[in-house]
């Protein structure tokens, strides 16, 4: 599954994880599967039982060898997991961004490549509300604005001189985007279509 680069994919892995979590304890024990959720910090397992266990993240718990097993895996540019990890018969969904070489390891086990979008303005209104109160609503749809729907960029708390050098980067492609407006066509460059950044389109 891949994602844009701070568009929460982590955050969409850990939601997984609890949610066959919550799944799990619905099931007769003899239904249970084990879930393993690797990230570059932890290894952690998820038993039948509903036993929690971590470990180190270069950890192969058994359960990896279970055909059963759901294996969440959320791979970065710095941590590509090895081929005997790939090979395993379990159940695998990897998120990771659309570069390959953080997940090129995988490519040959790959059955299904799934690609979710960026957020919209009500998924961040709601994520706001629930969990960022502390930005502002003139302020968050400025940054929609500015960088779309990718939630590291609006959330991230980025202080005064980080708050600057966004009002920077606002002037810069507005002022790029009117002075592309305002120059006349090349006849020899054939069709020529003024630039419009994502202030301009929405």
């Amino acid at each position: 599954m891949r994602r844009t680069a701070g568009s929460a994919k982590s955050v969409f892995s850990f939601y997984l994880f609890f949610a066959l979590w919550e799944h799990l304890r619905t099931l007769q024990p003899a239904r249970r599967f084990a879930v393993v959720f690797h990230t570059a910090r932890d290894l952690i397992v998820l038993r039948p039982s509903l036993e929690l266990e971590r470990f180190g993240p270069d950890a192969a718990p058994v359960e990896l060898k279970l055909a059963s097993t759901v294996y969440l895996f959320d791979c970065s540019k710095n941590f590509n997991c090895d081929l005997k990890r790939c090979g395993y018969p379990c159940w695998q969904l990897v998120t990771a961004s659309p570069n390959k070489e953080h997940f090129h390891e995988f490519v040959k086990e790959l059955h299904v490549v799934l690609y979710l979008s960026l957020w919209e303005i009500d998924e961040l209104l709601l994520a706001r509300a629930a969990v960022y109160p502390m930005r502002s609503l003139p302020e968050l749809h400025f940054l929609f604005s500015l960088w779309g729907g990718v939630a590291r960029r609006i959330f991230n708390t980025l202080g005064a001189q980080g708050g600057q050098r966004q009002q920077e980067m606002a002037r810069a492609i507005e002022g790029g985007a009117a002075a592309a407006a305002a120059a006349p066509a090349d006849p020899a460059a054939g069709l020529s279509v003024p630039f419009r950044s994502p202030a301009c389109a929405r």
